[in-house]
């Protein structure tokens, strides 16, 4: 699937690591990761999750001239932030995607820019730990778990293919296809809605001593 493939990762914390350390089974010519942290990629390398690493815009634009595939393990704004400062430093041909929870920002703001000889295909894989950051990370959290694709009349065909093979790969075991407005419905009723009604649960007030009858999930 991987084979002879450069692969760059934008964001090594949790889902950043364990898509590294899941793809590093696909055999992958190259694994580069860009991260601020660099404490964050010297253990990468270490561990021999990722080849390169890099944490300056220098070594990120580096990075993607030699990326077939990139994938966007940011923010919605620091995914929109990071094409702006390097659109011209992508591989041409590459086919990229992230993982972002919300895409309407990407459509509004990404894809109007977007080179001609690139392919964004939008994704969001829906796994996850309760840990954080990249020592958290592992890639049997994929496994058994769903993916949605959010293609636009601008991807190829044969790069979704391609694409739904690597994320197979990595153990997802239902791969779903919707539009940006359909996914940011969704995702807003199924995971956001969610979070805040945890949140203003655990932010009650009325008992002061509630946290004496829970458990770590409450």
């Amino acid at each position: 699937m991987l084979e002879g493939k450069n692969i760059a990762i934008i964001g090594l914390g949790l889902m950043g690591g364990a898509l590294a350390m899941g793809l590093r089974r696909q055999e992958p010519a190259m694994i580069g990761a860009f991260d601020l942290d660099g404490e964050v990629l010297e253990r990468a390398l270490e561990a021999g999750v990722i080849d390169r690493g890099e944490n300056d815009p220098e070594g990120a634009a580096d990075l993607l001239g030699a990326a077939d595939l990139v994938v966007f393990c940011l923010y919605p704004r620091q995914t929109v932030a990071f094409f702006d400062e390097h659109m011209a430093d992508f591989k041409s041909g590459s086919v990229i995607t992230d993982i972002t929870g919300v895409k309407g920002v990407l459509v509004d703001r990404v894809l109007p820019n977007l080179r001609g000889d690139l392919d964004f295909i939008m994704g969001h894989p829906m796994a996850g730990s309760e840990k954080e950051g990249f020592g958290g990370a592992t890639a049997d959290i994929f496994v058994d778990h769903n993916y949605i694709l959010v293609p636009t009349p601008q991807n190829k065909p044969e790069n979704i293919a391609w694409l739904k093979t690597v994320i197979r790969g990595l153990g997802f075991n239902n791969i779903v296809e919707t539009s940006p407005e359909g996914h940011d419905s969704k995702i807003a009723f199924t995971s956001q809605l969610c979070h805040v009604i945890a949140c203003a649960l655990i932010d009650c007030k009325e008992d002061r001593h509630i946290s004496d009858f829970e458990g770590g999930s409450f």
